[in-house]
């Protein structure tokens, strides 16, 4: 049992050290209800970065088809709720 320690002591460091690509998602701000991204479709909406950070505009039904692959690791979000105007007002 002791020898299950420091290999599972690895593995965590190794899992744990890596981060995704930063990711904003820009929501409708009449919009309630679950959203729901469907990653990596090449029929999708195309890939959207801005200063680094991998940008979902999820349209008024939710449901939003990327060519973006999903993430793994520690993922930096940021939500965001989008006015008729285009202003952004940062989600808690």
């Amino acid at each position: 049992m002791n020898k299950f320690f420091p290999i599972a002591g690895f593995l965590l460091t190794i899992a744990c050290s890596q981060k995704a690509a930063p990711d904003e998602y820009l929501i409708p701000a009449d919009f309630a209800g679950k959203v729901n991204i469907l990653f990596g479709r090449s029929d999708g909406a195309t890939k959207a970065y801005e200063d680094g950070w991998r940008v979902y505009q999820i349209p008024p039904d939710g449901i939003l088809v990327t060519q973006l692959p999903a993430t793994a690791g520690f993922v930096d979000r940021k939500y965001f709720s989008v006015d008729p105007a285009g202003g952004w007002t940062p989600l808690k």
